[in-house]
């Protein structure tokens, strides 16, 4: 299985609408639509350390993408896109987890460009390959998501 390295974490309960106090409001079905917000979430997080957008892809197993494909405006049939996010379905990821990231910059191995520390403007300076590496990881989220026995998914 493949654990990749981030910095940012969130977590996403699958069954969190037990847990509301307005239990009755929410249907499993309903919650899920829930785990659009977290990813969202995770995109404003990498778009304020980036400053050319947020995140673009996400990357789960199929076992997650069971849930999203539960989203009311998910439809696999048009593009294979939810919203604005590349969907990428990879049982090599573990069944609890789902990652957010700027692919554009993450998968592009000749980006060199990182924040220019000394300015607080977000200029960017190319950097050498530890800095690159950690800037890029830097832009890659991990949601955990809490309480989902495989067998309910």
């Amino acid at each position: 299985m493949i654990n990749i390295k981030c910095k940012t974490k969130l977590n996403w309960n699958y069954k969190g609408f037990e847990y509301s106090l307005a239990a009755n409001a929410y249907t499993q079905k309903d919650w899920n639509q829930t785990l659009i917000t977290r990813i969202n979430q995770c995109s404003a997080i990498i778009y304020s350390k980036s400053v050319s957008g947020g995140a673009d892809t996400i990357r789960m197993n199929s076992k997650i993408f069971e849930i999203v494909k539960s989203f009311e405006y998910y439809n696999l049939n048009l593009d294979g896109k939810l919203n604005k996010y590349n969907v990428i379905v990879d049982d090599m990821i573990f069944d609890d987890v789902i990652y957010v990231y700027s692919a554009r910059i993450v998968e592009d191995p000749n980006y060199n460009l990182v924040p220019n520390k000394d300015d607080v403007n977000k200029s960017f300076v190319v950097g050498n390959a530890k800095e690159i590496k950690k800037y890029k990881r830097s832009l890659i989220a991990k949601i955990e998501i809490l309480n989902n026995s495989k067998d309910e998914i």
